[in-house]
């Protein structure tokens, strides 16, 4: 995913029990970087953008997204960066 190739948080693949849930500890868990640490990664959307987009080229290249999948993801993608302008 090109969310872990160009991260704004940290990611682990242990979650927590939930209360009413019987499976939550099966999701995982991310924890959003701060201003700081995103603006020490990416300086700019440009930034980000560019590191996300080659690591979403690289998937579609290797098989993992479908091609036709792309334009909404940058999409996404382009409108969550704005913020870091």
């Amino acid at each position: 995913m090109p969310e872990l190739e160009a991260p704004t948080a940290s990611h682990s693949g242990f979650g927590t029990q939930r209360e009413g849930t019987r499976f939550g500890f099966l999701y995982g868990k991310a924890t959003d970087f701060d201003s700081e640490q995103l603006a020490a990664l990416y300086p700019d959307s440009k930034h980000y953008l560019e590191a996300w987009n080659a690591a979403l080229d690289r998937l579609i290249e290797q098989g993992m997204v479908l091609p036709e999948d792309a334009p909404a993801m940058r999409q996404r993608t382009a409108a969550w960066a704005e913020r870091l302008d």
